[in-house]
């Protein structure tokens, strides 16, 4: 039987209280550590008579915090700790005499007993106060402590398992995720937020590139890809500013974008959409099935198209645009001369080989002799007009030239349209039938008569093509400054 029960009680409380590691059972009552400490301090305080008073219960709560809170226990057997037991009793013992005595739960002017409790009524007890009664002075908004402590659950209100946060100011949540940059969050299953201010969310993504953001399943950005964002599944972004979502693309360079399925974007500026598609050049753009936009500014769309010279577009059925700025559509064609355009319903075996072609050649004489003449030239870079070996060629062409130097002088012009047949065999060789009129040369004015527009062949020489001669020719006698631009239809079909 204990000599001050109120006494053992604070003891008790207040290692519970101060430092929980003395505690071998989470509940105090239960500690054989503290009941052991408290049972001593009990019995080398002679029992006081009337039962210990408020004061006394504070005095010896301090006492029993200020020695117990800076230690931690060295053995679990409960009387290795004497020592301090006697070091509690020692300094209650000396300033108990000086305390004043509130035992009789009474004061000046009358003290009511609180819930009709006996002496000492001032003593709170565990369920006084509920914490919907306790005014809130937190900075979390709620007027009671159940309020605030309701709305910070709210506010926190995520679980947390297996979790890494390394990174200033980082936050890792769910299930083993690692926020190891600074200022970066990783949400999800075992996502990584590796570079700073980074978001990884979703399944085992990797966010390396700073300000980059990673979401769905196992997508990254690499620790170069400043500013990207990888989405879908499997998906990456190893380019600064690019953009890769969907399942299995790469954005490869800067600015680039991939969308839908296992698309590469390795030029800068290029967008790859559709299924398998490639965008290599600088702002190419692959839409489709297996499409590749091999060339810069080039556009590759449909199943199995590529654009493979700059500024190409082929569309369609695995069509082929090899010439810079030229146009493919259709089914398995190619249009492999600058500037040209080309068109099929199929063919037979290989791109190109049974197909209508277009083309707009020009030319221009300076007015310096009489009489002059010029061939005629394709594309930007001013190109013969190229042709392959063992083809044949179905041409009409249709040309209007006009005289320069006029000024506000009524125009004076002429108009070609005629039609002709075109071989070239295995080695080159270029033969040209008669020339079929469909109409004769319309003329406005005197600066063109006898003006001609005569085609002719010019056989392969070497790794130079076989090549189709339009020669412009200002009639003799007559100097004339004049531009001519003709549109040339080819039906072609390809021999062996």
């Amino acid at each position: 039987m204990s000599n001050n029960t109120a006494l053992f009680d604070s003891v008790l409380s207040a290692i519970g209280a101060s430092n929980q590691s003395w505690l071998t059972v989470p509940v105090v009552d239960e500690s054989p550590i503290a009941i052991a400490i408290a049972t001593e301090v009990d019995s080398l305080i002679a029992p006081i008579g009337g039962g210990a008073t408020l004061s006394q219960r504070c005095l010896i709560e301090s006492v029993t915090k200020g020695i117990i809170a800076g230690r931690t226990p060295s053995s679990l057997d409960p009387s290795s700790y004497s020592d301090i037991s006697h070091a509690i009793a020692q300094v209650f013992n000396q300033f108990a005499p000086h305390l004043q005595n509130t035992s009789t739960g009474s004061a000046v002017g009358g003290l009511t007993s609180f819930n009709g409790r006996v002496a000492p009524a001032a003593v709170p007890t565990a369920g006084d106060y509920g914490t919907d009664q306790v005014t809130n002075n937190s900075t979390v908004a709620g007027l009671t402590d159940t309020d605030a402590l309701n709305n910070l659950k709210a506010l926190a209100g995520c679980a947390k398992s297996g979790t890494t946060t390394t990174g200033t100011f980082a936050c890792a949540e769910n299930l083993n995720t690692i926020a190891s940059g600074n200022n970066s969050h990783a949400e999800g299953n075992a996502g990584e937020s590796r570079g700073t201010a980074t978001h990884a969310e979703g399944f085992h993504g990797l966010a390396a590139g700073n300000n980059s953001h990673v979401e769905g399943d196992t997508c990254g950005t690499s620790a170069a890809a400043t500013a990207s964002h990888a989405e879908g599944n499997g998906t990456n972004c190893t380019g600064v500013n690019s953009h890769c979502e969907g399942r299995g693309g790469t954005a490869q360079s800067d600015g680039s974008h991939v969308e839908g399925v296992n698309g590469n974007a390795t030029g800068t500026g290029s967008h790859a959409e559709g299924v398998a598609c490639g965008s290599v050049g600088t702002g190419a753009h692959s839409e489709g099935f297996q499409c590749t936009a091999n060339a810069d500014t080039t556009h590759a769309e449909g199943q199995g198209t590529q654009a493979l010279g700059t500024s190409s577009h082929a569309e369609g059925y695995f069509t082929v645009a090899s010439g810079n700025a030229s146009h493919a559509g259709g089914a398995v064609s190619r249009a492999w001369l600058n500037c040209d355009y080309a068109h099929s319903g199929a063919g037979f075996a290989t791109a190109g080989d049974a197909q209508y072609r277009a083309g707009e050649p020009k030319a221009s004489t300076n007015g310096s002799l009489p009489g002059e003449s010029s061939v005629m030239v394709q594309g930007v870079l001013g190109e013969p007009v190229s042709l392959q070996n063992s083809t044949s060629y179905g041409i009409t062409v249709r040309a209007t030239a006009t005289k320069m130097g006029l000024g506000a002088a009524p125009r004076q012009s002429i108009y070609f349209h005629f039609e002709f047949l075109l071989d070239v065999d295995s080695a080159g060789v270029v033969t040209v039938s008669a020339v079929t009129q469909v109409v004769g040369p319309i003329i406005n004015g005197a600066a063109f008569v006898g003006a001609t527009l005569v085609p002719t062949g010019v056989n392969r020489v070497g790794a130079t093509p076989a090549q189709l001669a339009l020669t412009w020719t200002i009639a003799g006698g007559l100097t004339i400054q004049s531009h001519i631009v003709a549109h040339i239809e080819y039906v072609e079909i390809l021999g062996t």
